[in-house]
């Protein structure tokens, strides 16, 4: 199909720059997107009914509707700006069919007992009832679409700039500032267990899946205590190994990644999640209460909407979809700067992670004493997506693991070494082995 614009789709583009000069740069990604992917693009437009979004949303706001028009598409999402006589907009988004998506996929959605769109609504309802984080304001939506053809969230749209982390050191100092505060305030309102809220008062219900979710496990929970929650995911893990055909099949889909099916060998993977679910069950379970929070679980740049490029007040912290509720010592997620760090000089990296500590208000006495993050950071290099490290040893040697570094590098399975994040493993080892005394 012919990757130039049609007329229409430049018509489009010059519109969203003259209704909000600041939709320049959303302008230019939609062109690079259309350019780069003609069929996709126009494939998914073309499901969602324009007309009928333009009756709909001049019913639900009570006002004359000019234009529908594309705003962003992702792996899972495909969203619109719908634009009023009165200068204001909303933003539908909505859920693409499971088959239309730039990844590669051999399984749908899993079967959930509460939908991902009721839990994001729970959320936002939530964040503008407990906190003043800024988030935007929910005006309808649906879990079926079939008014409009596919499940949607009609919500406001957050007026500013995405964040940039190549200003200067006083710019982020700022952000990293705001950032604790907002995490200080979801710490400041716990909730009693791990999960996905299902209503605006804290209900906590089972974890919810978003595509092909790596981080939720078989058993959803809610769970009550840390240990709960990784005995469920080592669980998981086991039974995809039990499962030679989905082992296979997922191995071989992943081999640009994993090295190949025969790259992790399936009996040491089982052998070695075995020997942890083993230890895991001696662990004593932490403090009672933990602290349990509403974690976003997509801190990335263009989440985090700032009032102007040169103003780095936070006006919005958007996309809290998958979010869900997490324990406090889970870095993976929350308002932090585990993601939006990763790409500076490590200097750098570390003196904004000092001003973020120096503005949280929980101290880390709070926290489990048994080390729980290592041991998840090890969970996320699933064998499906690994591969065996080789260091001089064969892989039945191996009995340490290595974290992932970077979500662009081929990640690697345990491997013996000295790092203190290897600690919780070897303690692992040990309660199993029954040598807790033992020199490792």
């Amino acid at each position: 199909m012919d990757s130039a614009l049609t007329e229409a789709e430049e018509d489009s583009l010059r519109f969203l720059v003259q209704h909000d000069p600041t939709l320049a740069t959303i302008a230019d990604g939609l062109r690079i997107d259309i350019e780069d992917h003609p069929s996709y693009v126009r494939g998914m437009v073309s499901l969602i009914d324009t007309v009928a979004v333009n009756m709909a949303m001049e019913q639900l706001m009570n006002r004359t509707c000019l234009g529908v028009h594309l705003f962003a598409l992702g792996g899972f999402n495909l969203l619109f700006l719908v634009v009023f006589n009165d200068k204001t907009d909303v933003l539908v988004r909505f859920r693409m069919p499971d088959t239309c998506s730039y990844l590669v996929r051999t399984w749908k959605l899993p079967w959930q007992p509460v939908d991902s769109i009721q839990c994001e609504v729970a959320t936002y309802s939530f964040l503008r009832r407990r906190t003043q984080i800024p988030v935007p304001e929910v005006y309808g939506w649906s879990t079926t679409g079939s008014e409009l053809g596919a499940p949607y969230l009609v919500m406001s749209r957050i007026q500013g700039v995405p964040l940039s982390m190549e200003e200067s050191p006083v710019f982020l100092d700022r952000i990293a500032e705001q950032l604790a505060g907002f995490e200080n305030q979801l710490c400041e309102n716990p909730l009693p267990q791990i999960g996905s809220l299902v209503d605006e008062t804290g209900t906590v219900g089972p974890l919810v899946c978003e595509g092909n979710d790596r981080f939720v496990p078989d058993q959803r929970g809610p769970f009550s205590t840390s240990k709960e929650f990784i005995l469920a995911y080592i669980e998981h893990e086991l039974a995809v190994l039990r499962d030679e055909e989905t082992w296979l099949k997922m191995r071989a889909v992943l081999a640009e990644r994993n090295g190949g099916v025969g790259a992790l060998p399936k009996a040491y993977a089982t052998a070695w999640l075995s020997l942890l679910q083993a230890a895991i069950l001696q662990v004593p379970d932490g403090p009672s209460p933990e602290i349990f929070r509403l974690a976003h679980v997509d801190v990335f740049e263009q989440n985090i909407i700032l009032r102007a490029p040169d103003d780095p007040t936070i006006v919005g912290v958007i996309d809290w979809q998958g979010a869900r509720v997490l324990p406090r010592w889970d870095e993976r997620s929350g308002l932090n700067l585990t993601m939006l760090s990763k790409d500076l000089p490590e200097e750098e990296g570390v003196r904004l992670q000092t001003v973020y500590a120096g503005a949280q208000e929980h101290p880390d006495s709070d926290l489990p004493a048994f080390p729980w993050q290592p041991l998840f950071v090890f969970l996320e290099s699933k064998p499906t997506w690994t591969r065996a490290r080789r260091n001089g040893r064969d892989s039945r040697d191996m009995a340490a693991t290595q974290p992932l570094q970077s979500r662009r590098r081929a990640a690697t399975w345990p491997r013996h070494g000295r790092n203190d994040c290897h600690a919780p493993l070897q303690l692992a080892a040990k309660l199993a082995s029954g040598h807790t005394n033992d020199k490792w």
